[in-house]
């Protein structure tokens, strides 16, 4: 069964911005609590140990088509990190790719962390991205702030 999610974003409904995903898991996958939340939550298709201060790559069975001109950026969930020192390690995913989503879970704690089927370990963002090629200069353009780097603006 094929299941759509609307992305519009305020964009011409002719323009089919739509995110599609197929779900090969018996869990929940890619919703949202609140239809105003960033993030469609992501569970894992298996019940995992990632070990103290190590990481595991852990499976949801999840698959997306992200509309040209986006990307899915994989995030932590808030809960997991503030609470469990559990994080997502990489996650950009290209509007091309039609692989699993595979999740890099993070342990930084002292502790064994249990991941059980069907727990929300991640987030996906939909976001505009810059498709155009990038152009090489020999100088930029000044600004106010110009190479003044971390701490610049202040407290």
């Amino acid at each position: 069964m094929e299941i759509y999610l609307n992305i519009d974003a305020g964009m011409n409904k002719d323009d089919n911005k739509k995110l599609y995903f197929l779900n090969k898991s018996n869990v929940k996958q890619l919703y949202k609590k609140n239809l105003e939340d960033a993030g469609y939550d992501i569970a894992s298709s298996e019940t995992v140990t990632i070990y103290h201060n190590s990481m595991k790559v852990v499976s949801t069975k999840l698959f997306i088509e992200i509309p040209k001109g986006y990307v899915g950026i994989i995030k932590s969930r808030s809960g997991l990190a503030v609470k469990n020192n559990i994080e997502v390690g990489a996650g950009v995913i290209d509007s091309l790719y039609r692989g699993e989503l595979l999740i890099k879970l993070m342990n930084h704690s002292n502790e064994d962390f249990i991941i059980k089927k069907g727990d929300r370990i991640a987030q996906l963002l939909i976001i505009p991205v810059y498709l155009e090629e990038a152009i090489e200069v020999k100088e930029l353009s000044s600004t106010e702030r110009g190479e003044n780097g971390f701490g610049s603006t202040g407290k």
